[in-house]
């Protein structure tokens, strides 16, 4: 079998919000990005050089004080990690 059907996924509608290529996705995305960070006072960034992404105090100038280097997303785990954890 192949398709959504092979892995249980449910099938989404291309441009729909849950299309996670919808610009109406990525807005919602960025928009609750924002606000963990505003919350968390963590930024989100990446290495100019290679794009690894890091975590970083707000209040720091991009690429100091880096707080958590080498952030994954385990797929099994379902949560990011660190190395750090």
């Amino acid at each position: 079998m192949t398709g959504a059907g092979a892995t249980g996924a449910a099938a989404v509608a291309p441009g729909s919000e849950a299309d996670p290529n919808s610009p109406e996705n990525l807005a919602g995305f960025l928009l609750e990005l924002a606000e963990l960070t505003a919350r968390r006072r963590l930024v989100l960034g990446g290495c100019m050089c290679c794009g690894s992404p890091y975590l970083q105090p707000l209040d720091r100038a991009e690429g100091e004080g880096v707080v958590h280097e080498d952030l994954a997303y385990d797929r099994a785990a379902g949560r990011y990690v660190t190395a750090a954890t």
